[in-house]
């Protein structure tokens, strides 16, 4: 069984928790740029990493260029 009001006192943001995981729930920076990309739907990762995710599903995910600017 778990303690529900004991696992409180250890965890402050169970949002950020269930977003980030464990290593990362204590940077709001961090926070924030997760739930950026989230409501933008970019991923947030090294540009190598996207790099070859774009190559092995032959679609772009990065932010599209829009002529002109």
């Amino acid at each position: 069984m778990t303690d529900v009001a004991a696992l409180g006192d250890h965890v402050r943001i169970w949002r950020a928790l269930l977003w980030v995981g464990l290593e990362a729930m204590d940077d709001p920076a961090t926070i924030a740029a997760i739930e950026a990309r989230g409501r933008t739907g970019r991923p947030l990762a090294d540009p190598e990493w996207i790099a070859e995710m774009e190559l092995r599903i032959e679609r772009k995910l990065g932010p599209k260029h829009r002529m002109g600017v």
